[in-house]
């Protein structure tokens, strides 16, 4: 089940956002749906326990649902910050993973729940400034997904912590789904958790 949402459109990103649900696993996926056919993966988001609207599970997953889309639209963010704010040159260069400028990364070795093995390399770059209330961080995870979108925040250090909030969710989805992470070095498993609190497997 699919459905496209059309933000107003921007004279940088020329895309739409588009959810999709995946009823087995009860998770919202949102992406960002690009004038070229392609898709960049964005976030995801589990699904309230239950359809009552006055639910606090409802309405948190409604926040979140709605800051994602806010975070996401530079011109929803120039329309609620009710002012003219211009881009800076350097974002408005269109996101590209092959030339992140990356700060900080680490590999691990990684085995699906099909068996298969592969690597994953988990990156987090530097974050750019869009506009005073507007900055964006890129995240990769090669191996596992082809393109990810920036993550977005009101200042540097909010992006550079969605960037990782979204690597972390990701690669515990990945390891819920029956996937397996392990150090590239010793090859002992990998807790998520660790990689992102303490930096340590």
């Amino acid at each position: 089940m699919s459905v496209n949402i059309v933000s107003e459109r921007d004279p940088f990103r020329n895309y739409s956002h588009l959810v999709e649900i995946e009823e087995s696993s009860r998770l919202l996926k949102i992406y960002r749906a690009l004038a070229d056919g392609s898709k960049d993966f964005l976030t995801q988001l589990a699904l309230p326990p239950t359809a009552d609207t006055s639910a606090p599970e409802y309405a948190e997953f409604a926040r979140r649902l709605a800051e994602c889309f806010l975070f996401d639209s530079p011109a929803a963010r120039r329309v609620l910050d009710a002012s003219p704010l211009q881009e800076t040159e350097t974002c408005k260069m269109p996101s590209n993973q092959d030339t992140c400028d990356t700060i900080a990364s680490r590999r691990f070795r990684a085995r699906a729940a099909d068996g298969k093995e592969f690597e994953i390399e988990l990156g987090v770059g530097r974050p750019i400034k869009c506009t005073d209330v507007d900055w964006r961080c890129g995240v990769t995870l090669k191996g596992l997904y082809n393109r990810l979108a920036d993550a977005r925040g009101g200042d540097s250090w909010q992006a550079l912590m969605l960037a990782q909030g979204l690597a972390q969710q990701l690669l515990t989805a990945f390891v819920e789904d029956g996937g397996e992470l392990m150090d590239m070095e010793d090859g002992l498993a990998v807790k998520v958790e660790n990689v992102f609190s303490r930096g340590t497997h």
